[in-house]
């Protein structure tokens, strides 16, 4: 099977299981070792790389390429070799096993069989790890943050509310001494004599007729029943 066709087909087996493509450009790997991938991907978030081998001449030539591949493991999360199933007999399972490199037969017909799994990198895994928890640290940051801006205004407004309780209690002694004012001019009105009312009584004089005889010639109460008409 030709090179192109061996593409074609890994292709399509690991983007039909949700693998994204990559290219050359989107990760970051010194530029010497480009030569030993021929595809990547992204799964979510490992990095793979694979190398296709089309023609396998010896043993020796598999152990070159996985020594190489072995490389990558610094910098991949997955690697793979690719080879014909034709050229099966040739392989080492115990190298590809001990090295950490996964290994994929391509038969004649495109099928692809993953014989033996990768091995993730344990670097890359301490380096994932070790983002997770710097990201989780920042998370968790940004949480203090927040909660520290909903104290600052929760206080804003307990302290406005603590002032409006005030001035509350302030105009409800207002309204009380206004009540008790208004009640006591009210038991004034109600109960008090108005000064013109004694003023009045005071110079009230009988009719000349109802007072006795030796009254109604008395000069004093002459002059006293005038002033009261003239009020």
């Amino acid at each position: 099977m030709e090179y192109s066709s061996l593409i074609n087909n890994l292709k399509e087996y690991f983007t039909s299981r949700g693998f994204q493509i990559l290219v050359k450009g989107e990760i970051q790997l010194p530029e010497e070792f480009f030569e030993y991938i021929d595809l990547l991907f992204r799964d979510a978030r490992n990095i793979v790389a694979i190398k296709l081998i089309p023609d396998l001449i010896s043993k020796d030539q598999l152990t070159e390429v996985l020594t190489k591949a072995a490389v990558l493991r610094e910098y991949i999360d997955k690697v793979y070799v690719a080879i014909s199933a034709k050229y099966k007999a040739l392989v080492n399972g115990r190298l590809f096993t001990s090295s950490g490199i996964g290994l994929i037969l391509v038969s004649e017909d495109g099928e692809i069989n993953e014989v033996i799994p990768p091995r993730p990198s344990p670097r890359r895994t301490k380096e994932i790890i070790h983002t997770e928890i710097v990201n989780e640290i920042k998370a968790l940051r940004d949480e203090i943050l927040r909660l520290k801006r909903q104290y600052s205004d929760l206080a804003r407004k307990v302290e406005e509310l603590k002032e409006l309780a005030k001035e509350v209690e302030e105009l409800r002694g207002r309204v009380s001494e206004l009540s008790a004012s208004l009640e006591r001019r009210e038991v004034i009105s109600l109960g008090g004599v108005s000064v013109r009312e004694k003023e009045e009584a005071t110079v009230s004089i009988p009719n000349k007729e109802e007072l006795p005889s030796y009254l109604r010639d008395n000069t004093w109460l002459q002059v006293l029943s005038r002033r009261g008409k003239e009020r």
